[in-house]
């Protein structure tokens, strides 16, 4: 990826983000911890439904007066189950895409014009 000299904010967050993941995360514990009471029923009904879609989000971050900020989208509104839903820019997977990161850049560039070659992963 293109490489610019980052402010030194988002520098040390990056530092301190990439040791985290050194670590075991709490991953499907939190989930649970966080999910809606009603989530039991709620996975009962899915199951009858369409299989999920492959798809990449990014979370998109950037410096300003010293502050470390996220990039949200809104979701169009449609008779869909995700109508009008704040979200990271992302979205399903095409045939083309080499992995998910690939679909979440391309998916960023293409809802809030961010050029991929200007992201830094970590």
């Amino acid at each position: 990826m293109h490489q610019m000299k980052q402010p030194e904010i988002l520098s040390r967050f990056c530092s301190e983000f990439t040791g985290l993941l050194d670590h075991n995360l709490p991953g499907a514990e939190a989930h649970e911890r966080l999910a809606p009471s009603n989530r039991s029923e709620l996975l009962k009904l899915g199951k009858n439904g369409p299989a999920p879609q492959l798809s990449g989000v990014l979370i998109l971050m950037y410096a300003r007066r010293e502050q470390i900020n996220l990039v949200f989208i809104q979701r169009s509104i449609y008779k869909g189950i995700h109508s009008g839903q704040v979200s990271f820019p992302g979205g399903k997977a095409d045939p083309q895409d080499r992995d998910l990161a690939q679909t979440a850049l391309r998916e960023t560039f293409e809802e809030v014009g961010v050029h991929p070659d200007s992201i830094d992963f970590i």
